[in-house]
């Protein structure tokens, strides 16, 4: 009897499995012919196909030496505001990581976290060291298991591994706004995210005064479409722990933009917060409403109310966030290529980062000065082979080398040649162009005729 009642329940099963996979044939059949199921498949595949082009490297750069020492560089001297003039070197970090140094960075973290919960003007060196990883270069993602697994208590590997997968996540996400993002893109970069989270906390758990982790997981709740308390609260954290820090309340106020559903009412309201008393680049706070009106101008391509607006910002004091966004609008307004490398330098020496070697890189490749713009351009994609406007500038900046290298093979300055050729093969080592003209001059026949535009 028992029997009998198993197979009329699965020939039931059956029924009714089959009567649904009809139904779900018939609306596909239907769905086809219509024109609905390859127009959403097509959606689909577009997202998908452009969300995972975003997410390799762009370039692939030489590498530099792995380090034998803490990779700071700069030397001992202070800015006015107290902060240090030296700086992380971020494609020493990533070429430890590459050669399995684990013991190496876990010390070097350390070492540079040490410093800042000595003296938060340190503040940049942890954020960072971390960011040498925050780029969507899957390369990475292996290579920062393997760390893991090596030092499971360590709590650099997590924030490591915390700052790629946020990376990751903004790259699935990409540049549109919200309404104009996939719903698979939003999902991906969901996915990532709350992996980054996941290793942020661990992080944190491990060293709890690690504030860089803080200031990443702001950027990674932005994404999840945290709240503004949710945000608040995180901003908080980071600021009870380090009354003194900068870079914490700089990443709140750029989430709370009205674009990102705050007001600019609420960022002057948070900016005045900030006791001057406990560090002086809390007077510079305010300029980043302006900041953000220049920032919208400028997309607009209004670039004469873009540069009255980050003048602005830039009354306040010096914030290389400010001179970054004027060297881009400068460029853009093409009557001022030695003001925008003016403010790209600016920049570098409050903060040495990517943004701002781009910056320099595009602003001297504008003035065809290729060569000191291959090395800013090298020097910020070994940290982050994906920036897609460093490999923008990239496309042109090749081709002026390789102009540079023709002219001064014509003219008898072989050494000339061949040390922008050099340049050139370390921005683009597979580059065939590069390899042929390198090799006719090495062998001694006339360099091809190459056009710089």
């Amino acid at each position: 009897m028992g029997a009998k009642n198993d197979a009329r329940f699965l020939a039931a099963l059956f029924a009714i499995g089959f009567v649904g996979w009809t139904l779900i044939g018939a609306w596909a059949l239907h769905s086809y012919r219509s024109g609905r199921f390859t127009r959403r498949a097509a959606k689909w595949i577009d997202a998908g196909a452009a969300r995972q082009a975003r997410t390799p490297a762009l370039l692939d750069p030489a590498p530099v030496p792995v380090p034998t020492s803490l990779p700071l560089v700069g030397g001992d001297a202070t800015l006015p505001d107290g902060y240090p003039v030296a700086y992380v070197d971020g494609a020493a970090f990533r070429s430890l990581l590459f050669a399995s140094r684990f013991d190496d960075l876990n010390r070097y973290f350390v070492q540079l976290q040490d410093a800042f919960e000595a003296d938060n003007k340190r503040e940049y060196w942890t954020q960072d060291a971390a960011s040498a990883f925050g780029s969507s270069d899957a390369k990475l993602a292996p290579r920062l298991d393997g760390w893991v697994a090596a030092s499971p208590d360590a709590f650099a590997p997590y924030l490591a591994r915390g700052a790629y997968w946020n990376a990751v996540g903004w790259k699935h996400r990409g540049s549109a706004s919200s309404k104009d993002t996939p719903a698979q893109d939003k999902a991906a970069m969901r996915v990532a995210h709350e992996r980054a989270l996941e290793d942020l906390d661990k992080a944190l758990a491990l060293r709890p005064a690690l504030v860089s982790a803080r200031v990443l997981r702001l950027r990674v709740l932005l994404g999840l479409n945290a709240t503004r308390e949710q945000l608040r609260t995180e901003v908080d954290a980071a600021t009870k722990t380090c009354p003194g820090c900068f870079r914490a309340r700089v990443t709140y106020l750029l989430g709370t933009t009205p674009r990102w559903g705050g007001s600019y009412a609420d960022m002057h309201a948070y900016a005045a917060t900030c006791d001057p008393a406990k560090n002086a680049r809390c007077r510079l706070l305010d300029g980043f409403v302006d900041y953000d009106l220049a920032d919208l101008a400028w997309i607009d391509h209004r670039l004469a109310d873009a540069e009255a607006d980050i003048d602005r910002a830039i009354a306040l004091g010096d914030c290389t966030a400010f001179f970054v966004e004027r060297s881009h609008i400068r460029r853009a307004r093409k009557d001022s290529y030695e003001g925008a490398l003016a403010d790209a330098d600016r920049a570098l020496g409050l903060w040495h980062n990517t943004e701002a070697l781009v910056a320099r890189a595009d602003a001297l490749s504008a003035l065809k000065r290729w060569e000191p713009a291959g090395h800013a351009l090298l020097e910020a994609i070994r940290v982050d082979p994906t920036d897609a406007r460093a490999a923008y500038i990239a496309s042109y900046e090749i081709r002026g080398l390789l102009f540079q290298a023709s002219t001064d093979a014509k003219a008898g300055r072989r050494d000339d040649a061949l040390r922008a050729l050099d340049l050139a093969a370390d921005l683009a080592p597979t580059d065939r162009e590069v390899l042929s003209q390198r090799s006719q001059i090495l062998g001694g026949v006339d360099s091809p005729n190459v056009d710089a535009k």
